[in-house]
């Protein structure tokens, strides 16, 4: 079912579909022609991954690529990763208009990629965080709830505007100014935060600044930690996929063994003239 799919989408759209067994979601090839999908799936995941197929088409077709894009911005990774996001919001409303069920089907994968279907709570996480949280959800009517200072700085900033302007913008070179929009207002609230910060600490008695001095060291072994953690649990994850693979791999050349040896099977005990007769 997925390879017919993967045709009828090759056919319609003129570009090279692969499907890869040892991928889990949508990619595009550093060529920017082939969208790889994987090979492997269970029935429930052929639309959100459909989705994510027309995704990746329109981004090919409409989409400057990346390396013309990063040569406006200056090869600023920070800032290509806030024009991708806007990108993202173009091409979508783009899909959505032409194909009314694709919303539905974008909004179940990011369900599933980013735990979206739970209303996960990004109130703990930083400022930055939680506005580029807001705008994604937002972008595609998820609910998301955020602190009461993020939603102030949203609703001062017009954050929302910036949202509508990436669904009407028409291309790739008025992303980039959205975009660049976007990205003065963050670092300026990134420098407000700071001075903030400064601000407050040189309020403090010795006591306190040493108090708080610890509290950060001991937050940073934390953090230090807990990324050792999850680059083990990577690499367990990593290893079961492998092995997940293999066992796949494994069945796959075990059940084309069975069907040669019954093909041969056949052969040596009907004539060929009787089993064309059988055909």
């Amino acid at each position: 079912q997925l390879k017919i799919i993967a045709n009828y989408v090759a056919e319609k759209t003129g570009l090279r579909i692969k499907l890869d067994p040892e991928v889990t979601t949508c990619n595009v090839s550093e060529d920017y022609t082939t969208i790889i999908i994987p090979k492997f799936l269970p029935l429930e995941l052929i639309e959100p991954i459909l989705a994510g197929v027309i995704h990746e088409a329109t981004h090919i077709r409409e989409s400057e690529m990346p390396t013309e894009v990063m040569k406006k911005i200056g090869g600023r990774r920070d800032l290509f990763q806030v024009v991708n996001m806007f990108e993202d919001i173009r091409i979508n409303e783009k899909n959505f208009m032409k194909y009314p069920r694709d919303r539905e089907m974008y909004k179940d994968l990011m369900g599933r990629l980013l735990k979206y279907n739970k209303i996960e709570d990004v109130l703990g996480r930083e400022e930055i965080f939680q506005v580029i949280s807001y705008i994604i959800r937002k972008a595609i009517n998820i609910e998301i709830k955020v602190s009461e200072k993020v939603k102030k700085f949203i609703e001062e900033k017009k954050i929302d505007e910036y949202i509508e302007r990436a669904k009407v913008a028409k291309t790739t070179e008025e992303i980039v100014e959205i975009a660049k929009e976007f990205y003065t207002k963050i670092m300026e609230r990134i420098l407000e935060n700071k001075e903030e910060m400064l601000e407050n600490f040189e309020k403090l008695t010795e006591k306190q600044k040493k108090e708080e001095i610890e509290k950060l060291e001991k937050e940073i072994d934390k953090m230090t930690t807990k990324g050792i953690e999850l680059e083990r649990e990577n690499k367990r994850i990593k290893e079961e996929k492998t092995k997940a693979i293999d066992s796949l791999r494994r069945k796959m050349k075990e059940q084309k063994q069975k069907e040669e040896m019954l093909e041969k099977m056949i052969k040596d005990a009907y004539p060929e003239e009787e089993r064309k007769k059988m055909e």
